[in-house]
């Protein structure tokens, strides 16, 4: 009996086009997710030291990347501080896009701007402490750089167009607007200092909703026409 030689069948490599372009989505991906983490580490680090103080040595740790490669992405400290306040500002640009085009009313508006707000805050708290410091410590110099629109400015308009139609009390809307703003960010900037027998967990899921509720109560009360009077003692 003969015996017939085994065939084989021979496997095809991809080709080289193929090839090619599965590593290049490969690295994109690469490159995608070390951005991010690195992003992600300079948010904690800037937060915390600032940009005079924080180090780079330390992001490229938290991050579980080489220093150098942070350099390959970002040409300095400088610009990757500039990307942690352009990540920061992204969701803010799209709220505002998106409400300034609503036909909604002026106090519907207001009370859309200061949720979103408080949500996307709550959300990551670390990058938005990042425009605190930026003022702080460097007059604003990087932020101009990212001409992004004006939250202050936004809610600005909005209660001038509220005061006009009658919908709000007559405002000084500038300072209005810093305070509202104020109102959403500076309960993160000291939550480390406010925990009471009331307030174990600053920055627990229930404390948020708490804060959340008076600022929203704040700012209705803070703009209707209707001043409220002070209640009388028992």
């Amino acid at each position: 009996m003969k015996i017939m030689p085994m065939r084989t069948t021979a496997v095809k490599a991809a080709p080289a086009t193929l090839r090619g372009r599965s590593r290049r989505r490969a690295n994109v991906r690469d490159k995608e997710t070390a951005i991010a983490a690195i992003l992600s580490a300079a948010a904690s680090e800037f937060a915390r030291y600032g940009l005079p103080g924080a180090r780079v040595e330390a992001m490229a740790k938290a991050a579980g990347v080489t220093k150098g490669l942070i350099y390959h992405y970002f040409e300095s400290k400088e610009h990757l501080f500039e990307a942690v306040l352009r990540l920061a500002s992204n969701p803010l640009r799209a709220l505002l896009s998106e409400v300034e085009s609503s036909g909604a009313s002026p106090a519907e508006l207001l009370q859309v701007l200061v949720d979103r707000l408080l949500r996307a805050i709550a959300a990551d708290p670390l990058p938005h402490l990042n425009f605190v410091l930026e003022s702080i410590q460097n007059g604003g110099a990087h932020y101009r750089k990212l001409k992004t629109p004006s939250l202050h400015n936004a809610i600005k308009r909005v209660l001038a167009k509220g005061v006009k139609q009658g919908c709000f009390r007559k405002l000084d809307t500038t300072h209005a607007a810093i305070n509202i703003v104020g109102l959403c960010m500076f309960y993160f900037c000291i939550a480390n200092l406010v925990a009471s027998p009331d307030l174990h967990k600053p920055l627990g899921k229930d404390a948020l909703a708490r804060h959340a509720r008076e600022v929203m109560r704040f700012v209705e009360a803070g703009t209707s026409r209707q001043i409220p009077k002070p209640r009388k003692r028992t």
